[in-house]
């Protein structure tokens, strides 16, 4: 696949303003897992407020199998809560309705008893 063909798979198509189905980025995905894609599968979504406007998915819901994976599929979340909630306090930080050097103890102050745990400074 030539440089200029990989950027092209990149770019999804853009929806016209009365087209308000999510563009279907399947492909992008299946290029992201390469070879994997037997072996792996991963689904995404992009979304503009509460629109999802690009969805996608590829790959194999178990390996080995070579069942597809699909919107439908539940996953294990792990240990990405801290990758979430980093995202989710940018967010805030970036609407202005929360700042990089705010606590929880001021941010609950008002819903949570005072902490007595002796290390708070």
């Amino acid at each position: 696949m030539t440089e200029a063909s990989k950027s092209d798979l990149l770019r999804p198509a853009v929806p016209s303003p009365e087209d308000n189905a999510p563009v279907n980025v399947d492909a992008i995905l299946l290029s992201i897992l390469g070879r994997g894609g037997g072996r792996f599968g991963m689904v995404a979504g992009v979304l503009r407020g509460e629109r999802i406007v690009a969805q996608g998915a590829a790959g194999v819901r178990k390996r080995g199998t070579g069942e597809r994976i699909t919107f439908d599929n539940q996953f294990h979340l792990g240990s990405c809560t801290k990758a979430m909630t980093a995202t989710l306090v940018a967010m805030l930080v970036e609407e202005g309705k929360l700042d990089w050097t705010t606590t929880l103890g001021e941010l609950l102050a008002d819903t949570v008893k005072p902490c007595t745990w002796r290390g708070r400074k």
